[in-house]
């Protein structure tokens, strides 16, 4: 019998372009791209973790429990996003077409 041991937080992920760089996340899910802090990261993910594993939901427990400020270009943005989108930018993990889209203006 073979047990599936993921966790929670592995389900939530599973086919995620992640991408973390001193302190910035960015995640592209298909539908979107968004960006958190890492510290905001980890700890949705020790909360995704907490609970019982839900493969038809953990993503979007993830995404709720991911506090502000949350940067995201299809879905809703909290909190005070530019400092963010900046610091993303000034480490290439977006272009000035994505800063943008998020609504900062990324080049001088």
């Amino acid at each position: 019998m073979l047990i599936n041991m993921n966790k929670a937080s592995e389900i939530a992920i599973k086919g995620l372009d992640v991408m973390i760089i001193s302190g910035v996340v960015r995640i592209r899910d298909g539908n979107d791209m968004w960006l958190c802090t890492r510290e905001a990261w980890d700890v949705a993910m020790d909360a995704v973790d907490a609970r019982e594993p839900h493969p038809d939901d953990a993503y979007t427990y993830l995404c709720r429990k991911v506090a502000s400020p949350v940067a995201s270009i299809n879905g809703t943005s909290r909190g005070d996003i530019e400092s963010l989108v900046r610091a993303a930018y000034a480490l290439e993990m977006i272009d000035a077409d994505d800063g943008r889209a998020y609504g900062v203006q990324v080049q001088s």
